[in-house]
């Protein structure tokens, strides 16, 4: 094989495997701001049991802003989910998602020892499920008030 197209296979193996690791890192960047939305969440919940009277007498008089808070702490994890993407692909899924992996040819399917299974050739990524459904959150999109009374 000439040298400049032993040159442009290694070029493409090369940005495959470069998008590849870019890929991980964004879906670290996203999982990282969605464990801070989960902290914050915990964090906002915590101050509706440091208030109360008694265990039978529940009266926290931030229970409705501590309510909103967290709605929007889980809908924004929703956003994050439904949004996160890069280079076309989502990188996050829920619970219903079709999108489960990301593959990434990694060589050609060119000569005997590449043909044989081509899924060697591959590397793939399983997407995170980390939607609200898929950590059972859908409760705390909504006013969730009532479990306190």
């Amino acid at each position: 094989m000439p040298q400049n197209i032993t040159k442009i296979i290694e070029d493409g193996i090369n940005y495959n495997i470069n998008d590849a690791k870019n890929t991980i890192k964004q879906i670290k960047a996203y999982l990282g701001c969605i464990y801070e939305l989960l902290i914050k969440s915990i964090d906002q919940l915590q101050k509706l049991s440091s208030d109360t009277n008694t265990e039978n007498d529940f009266n926290n008089e931030h229970l409705q802003s501590v309510v909103v808070i967290v709605n929007q702490y889980i809908k924004e994890l929703q956003h994050i989910v439904n949004n996160s993407q890069y280079n076309g692909r989502k990188l996050l899924a829920d619970v219903d998602s079709t999108s489960i992996s990301i593959i990434f040819r990694m060589a050609g399917n060119n000569g005997k020892c590449r043909t044989v299974n081509n899924a060697y050739n591959d590397f793939k990524i399983n997407i995170p499920v980390v939607g609200p459904g898929s950590l059972g959150l859908l409760g705390f999109m909504e006013d969730f008030s009532d479990i306190f009374i």
